[in-house]
Parts: C-alpha cells; sequence; structure tokens
C-alpha cells in the first residue's frame, strides 16, 4: 500500500480499467473453452445415444426366433436327462453315505475280540468264554469272561412259527444289557433285519436269535432253541451302487445365428443369403427365406483402382431385396463410414465394400472382388476429437496499480 497516494486519482483509475480489461480476457477466454467443452460433451452424447439405438436396433434385426426357440427346446432337453442323471447319482450318494454311517456305528460300538458265547451255568443266561475288547465312541474297554452275563430268562417264549432277535451289550463300566427285535419275523435272517437302532452308548458284544417255541428259562438252554452270534451276525449289506451311466450330453451346437449368410449368388454380380432370416423394421418381425441372387449389384460402376465403395444391403417388410451405395472412399473402414443414413422403412441385412477396381459382373463373383458383412459393420462411429483445451493462465493478476 506504500505506493497507493492517491487512489481517487488518474492512476488508480487506469489500473481499474486494465484490470477490468484483464479479467474480460480471462472470463472471454475461459467462455470459450466452456462451450468448447459442452460442445464435445454434445458430440459424445450424440454418439453415445447413436451407438446404443444402433445396438438395440441390431439386436432386434438380428434375432432368429425360430433358431433362438429351437436351441433352448434342445437345451432343455438336455438340462432335463442332466436332472434324471442328477437325481439318480444323488439317491446313490445318500445310500453311500448310510452305509458309511453304518460301518462307522459298527466301529465305534462293537467287539474287537470274541467272547465264545454260550449257555451259562443259570438256565436262559449267556456267558462269555474267553475275555472280550471293545469299543465304544472311538475308546477301548475290556470285560473278562463272565457267566451268567446277559439273562434273558425271563424273556416271553417265542411262538412256534416266530423268531426274535437281542443285541448282547456291555457299557463302558462293563454292564451287560439286551435290546430285543420285532416277534413277528419268520425267519432268522428277518430277525436280524428287524433288530433295533443302535445304541451309541454300548458296544455289540454279540446278538442271539431266538427260534421258534423258546423256552428262555428252560433247563436245556438258550443254544439249543436259537442261535449265538460273537460279534455282528451278518457282514454290512452296502446298499449304495454306482449311479446308471450319465444319459446327459452337451448339447448340439446352437444353430442361432445372428446372420443371414450373405455370400455370392450363382450369377455373377449377385448376392444370396444362405440361411432363413429375421428381422424387425419399425417394431415388426419378418423373416426371409433363404434367396439365390437377392441383391443384383451387377450394373453397379466399377470402382476406381485406388477406391472403395459400401453398400448397405436392404430388406422391406415384404422381403423385397434393395440397396444403397456410399461414397467413394480411399480405405475400406472410409467407405463404411460413407455410407447413406440409414433407411427407417428397410433393414440392414449387411453390408457389401467394393474393393478397389471391383469388377461388379465378373464370373468369380462379388466375394472375391471386395469384403461381405453381415449385419451392420461391428465399428460404430466414434465421436469426433475433443477441441476443448484448459483456458489460458489468468492476466488479470498482471496489472499493477502505477504510482502517478
Amino acid at each position: 500500500m506504500a505506493n497507493v497516494r492517491n487512489t481517487g486519482g488518474p492512476a488508480f483509475r487506469v489500473f481499474v480499467i486494465a484490470l477490468i480489461n484483464a479479467l474480460i480476457t480471462d472470463y472471454t477466454s475461459g467462455r470459450s473453452k466452456i462451450v468448447a467443452l459442452v460442445a464435445d460433451l454434445t458430440a459424445v452424447r450424440t454418439s453415445v445415444v447413436a451407438a446404443l439405438r444402433r445396438a438395440n436396433t441390431a439386436l432386434l434385426r438380428r434375432l432368429p426366433l425360430g433358431a433362438v426357440l429351437a436351441d433352448l427346446t434342445e437345451l432343455r432337453s438336455k438340462l432335463a436327462a442332466a436332472i434324471i442323471d442328477y437325481a439318480a447319482g444323488r439317491a446313490e450318494v445318500v445310500k453311500l453315505v448310510a452305509d458309511v454311517d453304518a460301518m462307522l456305528a459298527r466301529l465305534n460300538a462293537g467287539a474287537l475280540s470274541s467272547g465264545a458265547l454260550a449257555d451259562g451255568t443259570t438256565a436262559g443266561c449267556i456267558k462269555t468264554v474267553a475275555d472280550v475288547a471293545y469299543r465304544i465312541a472311538g475308546r477301548l474297554y475290556a470285560k473278562a469272561a463272565t457267566d451268567d452275563l446277559w439273562n434273558l430268562s425271563a424273556q416271553v417264549d417265542t411262538d412256534a412259527t416266530h423268531y426274535r432277535a437281542y443285541w448282547l451289550y456291555l457299557d463302558t463300566s462293563g454292564n451287560p444289557s439286551v435290546a430285543a427285535g420285532a416277534d413277528t419275523e419268520t425267519s432268522e435272517a428277518l430277525a436280524i433285519a428287524a433288530l433295533p437302532a443302535l445304541d451309541a452308548a454300548k458296544a455289540v458284544v454279540g446278538v442271539y436269535v431266538a427260534g421258534p417255541s423258546t423256552d428262555f428259562n428252560g433247563v436245556a438252554g438258550l443254544d439249543s432253541y436259537g442261535t449265538y452270534y460273537n460279534g455282528w451276525p451278518t457282514t454290512l449289506a452296502k446298499t449304495a451302487a454306482a449311479p446308471a451311466a450319465a444319459t446327459a450330453s452337451a448339447p448340439a451346437a446352437l444353430t442361432t445365428a445372428a446372420t443371414a449368410g450373405i455370400a455370392n449368388g450363382t450369377t455373377a454380380g449377385r448376392l444370396r443369403t444362405r440361411a432363413e432370416y429375421e428381422f424387425e423394421i419399425a417394431g415388426r418381425v419378418y423373416t426371409k427365406a433363404s434367396t439365390d441372387d437377392l441383391w443384383n449389384l451387377s450394373a453397379e460402376t466399377d470402382t476406381a483402382a485406388d477406391k472403395y465403395r459400401a453398400y448397405w444391403l436392404y430388406l422391406d417388410s415384404a422381403g423385397t431385396a434393395s440397396f444403397a451405395a456410399g461414397t467413394d472412399a480411399d480405405s475400406e473402414a472410409d467407405a463404411i463410414a460413407a455410407l447413406p443414413a440409414e433407411t427407417s422403412s428397410k433393414c440392414p441385412v449387411g453390408v457389401f465394400v467394393a474393393g478397389l477396381a471391383c469388377d461388379f459382373d465378373a464370373v468369380g463373383g462379388l466375394s472375391a472382388q471386395g469384403t461381405i458383412i453381415d449385419g451392420r459393420p461391428a465399428a460404430a462411429a466414434d465421436p469426433a476429437a475433443m477441441t476443448a483445451t484448459n483456458p489460458s493462465a489468468m492476466t488479470a493478476a498482471s496489472a499493477t496499480l502505477v504510482t502517478p
């Protein structure tokens, strides 16, 4: 502030004017950059909207509904077979788990050695002649040979036609107990199968199967009426089996095609479709069967030796073919970019790009004279290059107050 001597004098006025001019210059420069940026954003938005519109329209136009339905039907049949295979495999897995559980139950609750079961001294009792080692819940125990260990003398006698089986248990303290099966079985095997569920807190030392008319407290002894089994009465019958061979298989290759399969027609200078084509115009779907010599370009003017020319290949709602030529260009990409605006009343089925010195009616066919593109060319026009730049550095600060 030391050099400000007269804030109302001419020098201050010059300073203010210079500052305002600098601010105007900066504002003008910044505004021009903003205008350019808005123009760029507008161009980008226009390109994006156009690309989305083209993508959606192309999807509808290229959707072969019949082929899609055939593919879905094929896929569904394979899926149904796969589900059947899965269900069959799962059923066997469930059985396998049950088998493994049964084996673990036997492993964790059973005798490790034979107790040599026999009639005890007292009628209706069973003894072990040998010491028995057994396992409960993974821990090992032992019981010395013991007379009259299990007492069945109070059991109800069987009738003349039925069998009854008994688990012969020991617990962790060596205490004996029994568990009876059903009383309605007509064979020893069925009686064993009808034994109750295992008690996981006890070990199975053996099984006694009482035969028909067993007198449990008869002096003849239990051995004379039935059968002793040391350990498990039978080997564990596995219920699981390998599932049947899978019937499901990979579905056939998809037949859905988004293109008409444009190729040379039979006649020189003409193009055909090799597949039925479903297309959309103004929201309605139409179908065109595979057709030979559909587009006739034989009368088109041959391209120069250094020029390319692109053609829209159209179908209208009646299935009538037509084409629309773009302007000649120096490259294939430029020729595609020079195609005319699409006609909304027709569907572009594809594009033919005539190559250098294209002879439209040559006997070799158009595919030898240029490039056939099924559907709309994949490359969408990118937005123009950005024109906006950073504004120049602020100049307002350069205005200085001059001492009058």
